[in-house]
């Protein structure tokens, strides 16, 4: 008895290694089977929502391929328990049983790029040739561990590059090379250091250098030369009218390695376009290279040219700024002051990692005494202009990565309910407020999902109303 293509092993097998769906999805659809058995296990797992249609589609015709290339050479395809075809081996001249002009789904590999060698007496060519390497792969960050290839972020997922383990007396060489004296001796005291580093012809490096148990390693995330426009990250448009204030505060948040920066410096180039203004930017350390188009910019490194933000941001208010960015809002003096500058006239972009728009609220008022909570709550009320968290999620087809971005504009609705302490409540308003272009998180998750950009899993691991996407 033949076997519907979708009930093979080999369409579980090639689900499961691409990561369409788990395990434990398939092995529940197939259970489903037994009760629907007028139905595939890939009828199911598209009913169900674990498997697009498409890809579905896809690897049924990439089996039906090799059944008639093995068929055409004159090979049986071998059977398999419930009598299915399995992956035949190549013949004797090396010949793919894959026909012309068909498309696999691709196997996942944990490895990526050419094969290639590093030369242990020259540590700066090293470095310099991957990093370059993870520019033209288009990675976002690279990592020199010890004991281990180096390994690159590339479309959201850690893969090795086709390269031998990098052993401890290479690794320290290669980090080393990058810094400066001063550098130096600052990681001889701390044994870590945040730093960029400029590429010429590639791009700038924001890197860690710190030691571990095996020996000095090493992240380095890569920064392109232009900064990005809104458009080209996936900001929504409506995230430009927090560029239009010109005072108050507006916050950019989201996890680590969500792209914060990035969109700040995108927010920062669309004033400095627009405006004949004073900007002081405040970060840890400099990412983007800021050129002075129609406003005046003043970039300052922490702790190189001021020694904490709370010190770079007192000292930038006497430094006659129409608008201030900082980098991380991190401390209470931080915190405070930037309420007090936007307050007072100036419009403060700064960014905090924070999962939403009310957390954001709630994290500003945390770093607090309780005893000054109400007069803090009406300052924020009066003075915040807008929140934006980013996520950066792995697409459905694992084609990179999907910006989903919460918006929230300071409504008088919003206002009350933070004097009142009803964070709690804001998710309810920015859902009120659609019409502005507020947005919460959980909406576009689903949204995202409806459109096969991202999975349910993936939803769900990051939604506040988990819910909505239960499988």
């Amino acid at each position: 008895m033949s076997v519907e293509p979708d009930d093979s092993k080999q369409f579980l097998k090639t689900v499961i290694q691409n990561k369409l769906a788990t395990e434990e999805q398939v092995a529940e659809c197939q259970e489903l089977k037994e009760k629907y058995p007028d139905k595939t296990v890939g009828q199911i797992l598209v009913a169900k929502r674990y498997l697009s249609p498409e890809h579905r589609a896809e690897i049924m015709k990439a089996i039906s391929a090799k059944e008639a290339a093995a068929a055409a050479s004159g090979r049986q395809p071998q059977a398999g328990r419930s009598g299915e075809s399995s992956r035949q081996p190549a013949g004797k001249s090396g010949e793919s049983s894959r026909q012309p002009g068909k498309k696999e789904p691709a196997e996942p590999s944990d490895t990526i790029g050419e094969p290639d060698t590093l030369d242990p007496a020259n540590p700066r060519k090293n470095i310099v040739k991957l990093m370059k390497k993870a520019a033209e792969l288009k990675a976002s960050d690279l990592h020199i561990n010890v004991g281990s290839p180096p390994m690159l972020r590339y479309q959201g997922r850690i893969v090795k590059l086709n390269m031998p383990p990098i052993p401890a007396e290479m690794s320290e060489p290669m980090m080393m090379s990058l810094l400066d004296d001063r550098q130096k001796a600052a990681y001889a005291e701390h044994l870590s250091l945040d730093f960029t580093y400029d590429l010429e012809g590639t791009g700038r490096f924001r890197a860690n250098v710190f030691r571990q148990q095996k020996g000095v390693d090493g992240a380095l995330r890569f920064i392109p030369i232009d900064v990005p426009k809104l458009a080209d990250l996936g900001v929504p448009d409506v995230v430009e009218k927090m560029t239009h204030y010109t005072q108050g505060l507006t916050l950019i948040t989201g996890p680590s390695g969500s792209g914060k920066t990035t969109t700040m410096a995108a927010l920062i180039q669309l004033v400095n376009a627009a405006r004949k203004e004073n900007i002081v930017c405040l970060e840890e350390p400099i990412e983007y290279r800021l050129p002075s188009l129609g406003c005046n910019i003043i970039q300052r490194e922490i702790p190189r040219d001021s020694l904490s933000f709370s010190n770079a941001l007192r000292a930038a208010l006497r430094e006659d700024p129409d608008v201030i960015m900082i980098g991380d809002m991190r401390d209470r003096d931080t915190v405070s002051t930037a309420v007090t500058a936007a307050e007072t006239g100036h419009l403060v972009l700064g960014t905090l990692h924070t999962s939403s728009a009310a957390r954001t609220i709630d994290r500003i008022l945390d770093v607090f005494p309780p005893r000054e909570a109400a007069q803090v709550r009406a300052m924020i009320s009066e003075s915040l202009r807008g929140v934006c968290t980013q996520q950066l999620i792995p697409r459905f087809d694992g084609k990179g990565v999907v910006l989903a971005c919460e918006i929230m504009f300071n409504t008088p609705a919003i206002a009350n309910l933070i004097r009142e302490s009803r964070t709690y409540q804001i998710p309810s308003s920015i859902q009120t407020g659609k019409k502005l272009g507020m947005q919460t998180m959980d909406d576009v998750l689903q949204e995202y999902v409806n459109r096969r950009l991202i999975s349910s899993q993936e939803a769900w691991s990051r939604a506040d109303n988990k819910s909505l996407f239960a499988p």
